[in-house]
């Protein structure tokens, strides 16, 4: 059952059982703040937290100074059907806390997880500290991870130890993917690195606004061969598919002028775009899918052999222009194309399906008409996710909405192994799906000008013909999102998870707030039967 957020104790109410210590005033600033530390738990399972005074401190009379005075040693206690995860706030790591009185004013969560979950925990890996969005892995387990910057693109073996790190500063790689022999290719945006910091060589030109990326690294992290494409305005790739061949298919969008190969496309509002590169690099083809506002944001191969690939806007789009699926050859030659209506719908995720099917997946606000029946919206204000399949030539065969009255998205859409389907993504609310209803930890109900709750990241299994068979729930205190998922041959599912805490320190000048993201490679063991 998902619990809310519990308060424990605050400092006062703990006084007594540390031998009446009252909390004193400490300084800060011109006038004596009381500051009270509070203790919290969250997530899924059961547990309480012990609360001892430091025999170091120096007791009460040394509460008036900053960084002296009563320390506190916080000791996390699980159940016997939970386990502690770990800490957020005031604390951090998966140990014992001391809570210094300079901390006081900070929230300590402890967080214990609910041992009965759908999934079984293989591998926990914490990875990349600067992004991880996109994921590969092999039939054998090994997980490839882009990110950015000095983690630009990872390596990881089954059992989550890291295989190499690929530095490229400047570099965010959107997507990966494993060509038949177990080479990486990464495709993403390239910018020039601000500051001090120097371009990549290996990367190539990059212009003065972004550039679109892709390259080709082996299995121990050697760079083979890279191109990048600048645009006038923007550019990038945004995703990635292999063919049997090791042909490489891209999908992503730009503004104003790009040139690719001998061809210079030009859309001042930004457009899609797809291309195809040879195993050695070299261009076959490239097609600018005319759809202002819009960028290929999705793309895989078909079983049938022909690429399909989904829309959603640019940034910089506002309007409502609705999404598009383009099914194409192997040559570029478009086969065929569905449109919806035009509203705020972003297709960010695909996958094919045996027989020539695919489904799409993403965010959507409004109402929408889809597989013969009217979707309203699901909240007030913000955006829910949508699962949509569709038979060649762009027929309806079903529709799902999840959501809520906060924002809500599917990242990512794959194969479970068994015929089924995988969904990822985040929500800020409850979302219910099928019998079960998902409580994001931080969830509040929104009024109008309210801010949007930090969402938390979910992972949940579709049947081919739609049906909502199981999901499970991934965060606690801050933003959790599941960027992406992945099954190997084993039945084993690898998922890229990340977590922002939002952390905050007083000072005699006032307040600094900043975040702190953490990213990591799980592993678990799901019932896809």
């Amino acid at each position: 059952m998902t619990k809310r957020m519990r308060k424990v104790a605050t400092v006062a109410a703990l006084s007594a059982a540390l031998g009446g210590c009252n909390a004193r005033a400490l300084v800060y600033g011109p006038e004596p703040q009381l500051w009270q530390p509070s203790v919290e738990m969250s997530g899924l399972g059961n547990g309480r937290v012990v609360v001892e005074k430091l025999p170091e401190g120096c007791g009460v009379e040394c509460l008036d100074h900053w960084g002296k005075g009563i320390a506190l040693r916080l000791t996390p206690v699980p159940d016997d059907r939970s386990t502690f995860v770990g800490w957020a706030g005031a604390c951090s790591g998966t140990g014992i806390c001391e809570l210094m009185p300079d901390q006081f004013w900070m929230t300590a969560t402890a967080r214990f997880a609910d041992r009965s979950s759908v999934g079984t925990t293989v591998v926990a890996s914490r990875i990349n500290p600067s992004g991880a969005w996109g994921l590969a892995v092999t039939g054998d387990g090994d997980a490839l991870v882009g990110g950015a910057d000095t983690d630009f693109l990872s390596r990881f073996d089954a059992r989550g130890a890291r295989v190499f790190r690929l530095d490229a500063r400047g570099a965010s790689a959107r997507a990966v993917a494993f060509d038949p022999e177990g080479n990486a290719i990464a495709v993403g945006i390239a910018r020039r690195p601000g500051g001090d910091a120097a371009e990549v060589a290996w990367l190539g030109q990059v212009g003065d606004a972004s550039s679109a990326f892709i390259a080709k690294i082996t299995s121990s992290g050697r760079v083979l061969w890279s191109h990048t494409f600048p645009a006038s305005v923007l550019a990038s790739f945004d995703a990635v598919a292999v063919d049997p061949a090791g042909d490489a298919y891209v999908a992503g969008g730009f503004q104003g002028r790009m040139t690719i190969g001998d061809v210079t496309f030009e859309e001042p509002t930004g457009t899609g775009l797809l291309a195809r590169f040879r195993p050695d690099g070299s261009l076959v083809w490239a097609r600018a899918y005319v759809g202002a506002g819009v960028r290929m944001a999705s793309i895989a191969l078909t079983p049938t052999g022909d690429v399909v690939a989904a829309t959603g806007r640019l940034a910089s789009e506002q309007r409502p222009v609705g999404a598009a699926v383009v099914s194409f050859s192997k040559r570029g030659e478009e086969r065929w194309s569905w449109h919806s209506d035009p509203v705020e719908l972003d297709l960010d995720a695909i996958t094919p399906l045996a027989g020539g099917d695919v489904v799409v997946g993403g965010k959507i606000r409004g109402p929408v008409h889809l597989a013969g029946r009217h979707w309203p919206p699901l909240g007030r204000f913000w955006e829910d996710a949508i699962v949509v399949r569709l038979a060649p030539p762009g027929v309806e065969r079903w529709a799902q909405r999840f959501g809520g009255p906060g924002r809500d998205r599917v990242t990512h859409l794959g194969g479970d192994g068994h015929g089924g389907l995988i969904a990822t993504g985040a929500f800020t609310g409850p979302m219910r799906f099928g019998d079960q209803v998902l409580e994001s930890e931080a969830y509040r109900v929104e009024e109008p000008g309210g801010s949007t709750p930090p969402p938390d990241g979910f992972v949940m299994s579709i049947g081919p013909e739609g049906e909502q068979r199981w999901a499970e729930r991934f965060g606690h205190a801050g933003d959790d999102t599941v960027w992406a998922a992945s099954v190997d041959t084993r039945g084993t599912l690898r998922l890229l998870l990340e977590h922002l805490d939002v952390r905050e320190q007083v000072h005699d000048t006032g307040k600094t707030i900043w975040g702190e993201h953490e990213y990591a490679l799980l592993a678990r063991s799901y019932p896809f039967r």
